[in-house]
């Protein structure tokens, strides 16, 4: 397993609010989230910093604190696959 420190891009340099934010990704991940980026180990703290590096989360901090883009998309993608699922269904039951 490799060090968030490590790893993660170099626009991101307050390592707390790295850390806090891949600990946020991999909940959702725990509970049931899909990847969005592939990752070369197989923890989801891997995949999490994976995506950080790819770019499909964004650190921000301003003066209400940190924010990260990390649920939104996440939401996204869950809507995305939630659809996907419902037209599968649809899809069988017309064949039936």
């Amino acid at each position: 397993m490799a060090e968030a420190t490590e790893e993660t891009p170099e626009k991101n340099t307050n390592k707390f609010a790295t850390i806090r934010v891949i600990a946020e990704r991999v909940r959702q991940l725990e509970k049931g989230a899909p990847p969005m980026a592939t990752a070369k180990g197989t923890s989801l703290m891997d995949i999490a910093m994976a995506e950080i590096e790819a770019g499909k989360i964004e650190i921000t901090i301003d003066e209400s604190g940190l924010r990260s883009s990390a649920k939104e998309r996440a939401e996204e993608s869950a809507k995305e696959s939630a659809k996907e699922s419902v037209a599968e269904d649809v899809a069988e039951k017309a064949e039936a």
